[in-house]
């Protein structure tokens, strides 16, 4: 069933009438009535019930499949034989994920929305992706706020909204329409988080003007900027493109040079003795990379050994695509490792402020004091001492001019990192006795 199917489906009179009844977990076993329109007529008892619930449950929560059920109702009544329960367990597929969808789901949501209507404050979260299945633009909304019966910050999934068209407009429109729809009061939103993009903050302006207009002493949305680690992928990825090294690309062929192509991978372990092979690059996720950099360092003499091997043997073929023709390069440039472990000594340097900070814990009050202890560790690469040492604060930090020369360290003292620094070292002296 397609997605207006299934709506216009929950509007019928045989859906609604079905789950009308209402079921309490852990009741003792009692059979239910057959009353016409009445979820009990699909249910031998409550605990039944309980049961298949519970496994539905289990089924969303460990990310199993549907069709992962259908035989389940005939396993549990050979595994437990004596149980009334197993006997009368029929949680298949189908039911399983109607269960999820128009049982387990439903319930959950009215509770998260009943309990974020009567929120003073909350901050609410959005983000929009390309949707390859419906081919739209998906934009998912969560809502964070302080739980007091738990006494703890809480981040929820509220629901997905799809779009053709994602400009400003557009997402407010959609955004209105579903907090309108759960009647919940836009004033009381304290904050819209959010990544960077342009059409972001346009949309932060417009939702800001929004609410001035409905309620005129309503408070001005917290702005904290957007997305940290999203500013801290894209400032590495500036640097890495800015040294001109491209190990982009590098990295990204040595992948493509021997994925689905068993006659390459059969030579290169003939020729090298070597199972190992390079991970997938990601291009969106620069600091992901760590492995993948590490993992190139390991192999790049087996990749040069079957390079040069290839090229001087007839026995094998010589590879003709791009991704080939960029490693044989590569190959070629014998500053590539020590350029393999610079990239590897700052992605290290910034991996702890993205781990630290992939959580849904409250951390924001930390983020400028761990953001100025990440800028100032990177400028101890090639900044001076006292003039680090003059920039007391984070903003005297930002104001390092350097274009100075006076400001920045010589060449030779430039810090990149310790791996590299002693391969810099060994091919120096190479060099010398040569």
């Amino acid at each position: 069933m397609g997605e207006a199917a299934v709506k216009s489906h929950m509007k019928s009179k045989k859906h609604v009438d079905a789950v009308k009844g209402t079921f309490v977990l852990g009741r003792s076993e009692q059979p239910c009535s057959s009353g016409a329109g009445d979820i009990r007529n699909y249910v031998a008892s409550n605990e039944t019930l309980a049961a298949e619930v519970l496994w539905a449950l289990k089924v969303i929560l460990s990310h199993y499949s549907y069709k992962s059920c259908e035989d389940i109702p005939e396993l549990f009544k050979r595994m437990f034989p004596d149980s009334q329960i197993a006997s009368k367990f029929s949680c298949g597929e189908k039911k399983c994920a109607y269960l999820a969808c128009f049982g387990i789901a439903p319930y959950f949501q009215r509770k998260l929305t009943d309990e974020v209507t009567k929120l003073e404050l909350f901050v609410l979260l959005f983000d929009e992706s390309h949707n390859k299945v419906t081919q739209t633009k998906q934009m998912d909304l969560h809502v964070r706020f302080w739980d007091a019966k738990n006494s703890r910050v809480q981040t929820r999934y509220l629901t997905s909204v799809f779009l053709g068209h994602a400009t400003a407009d557009d997402l407010l429109e959609k955004i209105v329409s579903y907090l309108d729809s759960i009647k919940i009061q836009k004033s009381n939103i304290l904050q819209l988080s959010m990544d960077g993009p342009n059409v972001n903050w346009k949309l932060h302006e417009l939702f800001q003007e929004l609410i001035s207009e409905v309620d005129e002493n309503a408070p001005i949305l917290v702005n904290v900027g957007s997305c940290g680690l999203h500013i801290v992928h894209n400032a590495f990825k500036a640097g890495s493109k800015a040294s001109t090294w491209s190990i982009q690309e590098v990295l990204s062929s040595l992948h493509w040079l021997f994925v689905d192509s068993p006659a390459r991978r059969e030579d290169y372990t003939e020729i090298t003795s070597s199972v190992v092979f390079p991970i997938k690059y990601c291009k969106h996720r620069w600091l992901e990379n760590l492995p993948v950099v590490v993992r190139a360092q390991e192999i790049w003499k087996e990749v040069t050994f079957y390079v040069t091997t290839v090229q001087r043997s007839s026995k094998y073929s010589v590879p003709t695509s791009k991704s080939y023709k960029t490693i044989r390069d590569s190959t070629q440039d014998p500053l590539m490792p020590l350029k393999f472990a610079a990239f590897e000594s700052v992605a290290k340097q910034l991996q702890p402020f993205l781990v630290q900070f992939q959580s849904d814990s409250p951390l924001l009050p930390f983020v400028a004091s761990s953001l100025e202890k990440v800028i100032r560790g990177l400028m101890k690469r090639f900044v001076k001492a006292d003039v680090l040492q003059g920039a007391s604060s984070a903003v005297k930090l930002l104001k390092i001019d350097f274009k100075k020369r006076e400001n920045c360290l010589d060449v030779e003292k430039l810090d990149v990192g310790f791996v590299a620094a002693t391969k810099l070292k060994r091919i120096a002296s190479s060099q010398e006795n040569q």
